[in-house]
């Protein structure tokens, strides 16, 4: 359990505004056929009666996620693309790597094609507590 210490809430603030004044930008890259993009979140919870997720009634840093996504097209009818996926939400996930979802997508003719793979996984609220 993380317990905030008195300066702690000066820092949160000072990131906050560098976050605001100084944005990152995003990018996808470009690897030749293939493209790749990313993300990552990190967040701060702090509650006054309720835990959130994990501890939260004396705040904590367990609260992030990120992303790899890969795609590309093998030839003008075949295109494949997966995403892995991490999360953190105190007691859930605990940052292991999943397969979010992947997809082949196979077109054999202008009006006949077909679509295989794993869908997005959903979080459920109600796993938690």
């Amino acid at each position: 359990m993380h317990q905030i210490t008195d300066y702690e809430p000066y820092w949160i603030l000072v990131l906050a505004v560098l976050g605001v004044c100084f944005p990152l930008s995003a990018y996808g890259y470009d690897l030749g056929p293939v493209e790749l993009h990313g993300f990552a979140s990190f967040g701060y919870l702090d509650s006054s009666g309720n835990n959130l997720f994990a501890d939260s009634k004396g705040g904590s840093f367990e609260y992030n996620e990120m992303g790899l996504t890969a795609n590309t097209a093998i030839d003008e009818d075949i295109f494949v693309g997966a995403q892995i996926f991490s999360r953190d939400y105190g007691v859930l996930g605990n940052n292991e790597l999943i397969l979010n979802w992947a997809l082949l997508d196979y077109h054999w003719r202008d009006w006949l094609g077909f679509k295989v793979g794993k869908i997005l996984r959903l979080l459920a609220y109600t796993t938690i507590l």
